[in-house]
């Protein structure tokens, strides 16, 4: 488990499919999957909350932080 704090962002990035979770409990948070000329992999931008799971790709590379003001608890595997 891990905890990203209110005005934190963290950037993941897998070199094989992982899976992102907020865990039960806590808040929200916004991720955004930054987009390069060099991947198939367009923008995008998602609000998680509490219990979902985001699927990330191989090569993919998100960036992460709490979507109000209270910290996020997630787990990345």
């Amino acid at each position: 488990m891990n905890t990203l704090r209110a005005g934190q962002a963290v950037s993941l990035r897998g070199r094989r499919p992982m899976q992102l979770r907020l865990l039960d409990g806590s808040g929200s948070a916004w991720v955004t999957r930054t987009g390069s000329s060099s991947t198939a992999f367009p923008p995008e931008d998602l609000i998680l909350v509490a219990g979902q799971t985001l699927h990330l790709g191989p090569r993919e590379h998100w960036v992460m932080e709490p979507a109000a003001a209270h910290a996020v608890r997630y787990q990345w595997k």
